[in-house]
């Protein structure tokens, strides 16, 4: 099962690799008014692992086999694992985390995106998605 899951997901992330890829290992970028932390690994083209939740990071997605076929940003949401936490005026949510995985895209200044979305994450996965189609 996990061997039609990893082609299943390579098929989807075609397209999606860059000239350059970004380095591998642990990085912390402000995106959409928050510091997200993040760890990329792996090779091939770029696909964006989102954990579930909401509130989980995104250690348990770890996959090193999937890190054979494709180079994955591990990202943790805001409010979660090593992100930044958001001033007690501003709310959580799944806009706010879609938007994160967006200003992600542009920060690794890349044109398309492959995502991954675990539970909660599939939600950002799709929200994500549905907000940056072209018209």
């Amino acid at each position: 099962m996990r061997c039609v899951v990893v082609a299943a997901l390579v098929v989807a992330c075609g397209g999606a690799q860059q000239p350059s890829t970004p380095p591998t290992g642990k990085a912390v970028a402000k995106l959409a008014g928050a510091d997200i932390a993040y760890e990329t690994r792996g090779q091939g083209p770029l696909c964006v692992a989102i954990p579930g939740g909401p509130g989980l990071d995104s250690q348990y997605l770890r996959d090193p086999e999937l890190e054979k076929l494709v180079t994955v940003v591990y990202v943790d949401l805001v409010g979660t694992g090593a992100s930044g936490r958001l001033p007690p005026d501003q709310l959580y949510g799944l806009a706010r985390d879609a938007d994160t995985i967006e200003a992600l895209r542009v920060h690794l200044n890349v044109d398309k995106l492959c995502v991954i979305g675990h539970s909660y994450g599939g939600f950002v996965a799709q929200k994500f998605a549905l907000d940056t189609r072209p018209t």
